[in-house]
């Protein structure tokens, strides 16, 4: 077993949109390389041309981790690839009334992470998050920004392992 306590964050690639913010994930290693993963988190951002309209966005996620290289007290440098489904939960917040979304999305992260002692590693991670809706922002009938589907994201953390 091990729980991830992470930052994140995404840059969009095909919309104006970036946001941050931070996360946890339970590993629970079926095999010494491969774990299932449970995970959570919030990411608050802003909307490129937007003033004052942003997301606030509540993700859960169930994935898989192959670890090929798994850090030792011989070799502190281990790497790791992921894939998760996400389920997003999306607020638009600086309206003045309340808007909503929730969508699904799938990503892919190389991690690598850097042991500091038996039971903590320092990870850091890159990847791509895919979202299967496109979703404009419109600001008084007028269409302000759109959230992108693809998003380039970036992770930075500590791993505790039991």
């Amino acid at each position: 077993m091990a729980i991830d306590l992470l930052a994140l964050g995404a840059i969009g690639i095909s919309g104006s949109a970036e946001s941050a913010g931070g996360g946890a994930a339970g590993n629970w290693f079926v095999f010494r390389t491969l774990a299932l993963r449970l995970a959570a988190g919030v990411r608050a951002g802003a909307i490129g041309s937007a003033r004052g309209v942003g997301t606030l966005a509540f993700l859960g996620a169930a994935g898989v981790a192959w670890h090929p290289w798994r850090s030792t007290s011989s070799q502190p440098l281990g790497l790791s690839i992921r894939v998760d489904y996400l389920f997003d939960q999306l607020f638009g917040t600086g309206f003045t009334d309340s808007h909503t979304r929730s969508a699904s999305a799938v990503d892919a992260v190389v991690e690598a992470g850097l042991r500091l002692t038996t039971d903590v590693d320092v990870l850091v991670g890159i990847g791509l998050e895919n979202v299967f809706a496109t979703t404009d922002i419109d600001v008084l009938g007028a269409q302000v920004g759109m959230l992108p589907t693809l998003s380039a994201v970036a992770e930075a953390g500590v791993r505790l392992r039991f």
